[in-house]
């Protein structure tokens, strides 16, 4: 007897480890990021353009997709695989961006009329999904996680949170700390779809910054993006 195995419909067990050149396309092509490159260029003014924003852009999105640790291996696989670098617009090895021209990116993406526009990007695609997907969103939860960072040897942006030490404890049925994890960086605060296990809103904080203090804010967001009417629950720690 042969019994189906029907997929869910985000079937996260089944992302390939290695996504294909079409994976990838579609995913270049579904991010609404053009009003962030538009942004990005006209910041760049008419100096130098060595390695276009479209393409430290692209080397961003493509560290995430294909789940390497760093940018500088997603940069060693640009180097060595054509296929990959045509996607964003890289046609010879030589045009491959070094890691300190990523640095510079990364930290310009940092600053608060980017980060806005990537919020504003990251929402309309929450909007897009909750448009096609009506059970997404109705019950959510909400928590934080530690982003590990290292001491930059220069000051740190005026524009950014300054990273700090974080401390979280987990207490069992008792009240007793049975767990401690510290770290120095940063907060990822995040709201989920508890059904989907879809973010549908985040903000980045000071590692030591209260989760309670960031819930107004992110829940905000989220209730920006969904329908109106859609979000019905809300899970927040205990």
């Amino acid at each position: 007897m042969h019994i189906p195995d029907t997929a869910p419909l985000f079937a996260w067990s089944y992302l390939e480890d290695s996504p294909s050149l079409q994976t990838i396309d579609r995913l270049l092509r579904a991010i609404p990021d053009a009003a962030l490159l538009e942004a990005l260029k006209a910041h760049r003014g008419h100096g130098r353009n060595d390695y276009p924003v479209e393409v430290c852009w692209g080397v961003v999105l493509l560290t995430i997709l294909l789940r390497h640790p760093t940018t500088e291996a997603c940069l060693a696989e640009l180097s060595r695989n054509a296929a990959l670098r045509t996607r964003i617009g890289i046609l010879t090895e030589a045009q491959v961006p070094k890691a300190h021209n990523l640095s510079r990116f990364l930290k310009t993406l940092g600053e608060p009329a980017f980060l806005a526009l990537l919020q504003e990007a990251f929402a309309a695609m929450v909007g897009t999904l909750a448009a096609t997907v009506p059970t997404l969103g109705v019950h959510t939860a909400g928590d934080s996680t530690a982003l590990k960072a290292r001491r930059d040897r220069g000051p740190a942006p005026l524009h950014l949170p300054p990273p700090s030490g974080g401390r979280k404890e987990y207490r069992d049925d008792d009240g007793t700390v049975s767990h401690v994890v510290e770290w120095f960086g940063y907060k990822l605060h995040l709201l989920v779809d508890v059904k989907h296990e879809v973010a549908l809103a985040y903000e980045v904080t000071s590692a030591n910054t209260d989760d309670a203090k960031t819930l107004p804010g992110v829940l905000d967001r989220a209730l920006d993006a969904l329908p109106a009417g859609r979000l019905h629950t809300v899970a927040y720690d205990k």
